[in-house]
């Protein structure tokens, strides 16, 4: 078993709601759905993760579900210097 990593998140929504802060903790080679706290409606948002790690790989992606027709996305997280 390896060590549990614990990454911070951001939720910057677009509109006038709060902006709010979580930890997710990942297993080594584990894959982790979770969805965002609260129950508000973030909206149109953007998600940052932070992965301060040495030489490790990290992938991060979000999705999303519209719950009025059931469709969904999924985005890749890109890496910003």
């Amino acid at each position: 078993m390896g060590i549990l990593r614990s990454f911070p998140f951001r939720a910057q929504p677009a509109s006038g709601v709060e902006e709010q802060s979580f930890d997710i903790v990942v297993g080594p080679l584990a894959l982790f759905q979770t969805a965002l706290p609260g129950d508000a409606d973030l909206g149109e948002m953007a998600l940052t993760v932070t992965a301060e790690d040495d030489a490790a790989s990290w992938l991060f992606y979000g999705s999303t579900v519209q719950k009025a027709t059931s469709s969904g996305s999924t985005s890749i997280g890109v890496p910003i210097d």
